[in-house]
């Protein structure tokens, strides 16, 4: 996925990309492996919990992405990107808006 690789990049700090990343796996209910801890179901993007992706809680991410840039300026300072890679994967997954990323297709979000 062109995510993936744009976050394995030597010296890459994209949020924006490390944000679709985390928001497909979160889609996918997928297993994070940290290089530290025990393996354990990625967290939902926006609001770090322990939360299935369903309709709702999937609407509730988005809508608690949209106010991140309100509500967490530190995040924006310390993630740029971050806030808008999570809205612009839902939009894509859920509302079937455009790619996160260009190249980006839909059968990739199944392979994070």
């Amino acid at each position: 996925m062109e995510a993936d690789r744009r976050c394995s990049e030597p010296g890459a700090d994209d949020w924006y990309a490390a944000a679709v990343v985390t928001t497909c796996m979160w889609l996918a209910d997928a297993t994070y492996a940290p290089p530290w801890g025990r393996p354990h179901p990625a967290r939902s993007p926006a609001t770090d919990r322990e939360l299935r992706a369903y309709p709702e809680t999937i609407e509730g991410e988005l809508v608690a992405a949209a106010i991140l840039l309100q509500h967490r300026p530190d995040l924006v300072r310390s993630r740029p990107g971050w806030a808008e890679g999570i809205s612009a994967t839902l939009r894509w997954a859920w509302h079937a808006g455009p790619p996160p990323l260009p190249g980006v297709r839909a059968t990739e979000s199944s392979q994070t």
